[in-house]
């Protein structure tokens, strides 16, 4: 989170959104931002996943790691 600050400065709303931990009453990890931080790169299946991973899922994260996010297909 450290290091997300230095880049958002005080937007914790945004920070909230992006973290692994969901706060709250009952927490839980979230899952797909903890494979999200930790892998190379994020593959959509399609070119229409992939631009709903990067416009809709995670475009809290496509906007600072933009790099992170491909679109490959085997067909």
């Amino acid at each position: 989170m450290q290091e997300l600050r230095g880049t958002l400065g005080d937007d914790y709303q945004t920070m909230g959104r992006m973290s692994i931990i969901e706060e709250g009453e009952n927490k839980s990890v979230r899952m797909a931002h903890l494979a999200l931080v930790a892998c190379h790169t994020v593959n959509g299946v399609a070119a229409i996943h992939s631009e709903i991973i990067k416009n809709e899922i995670f475009k809290d994260f496509y906007k600072i790691m933009p790099q992170k996010f491909q679109n490959k297909t085997n067909g």
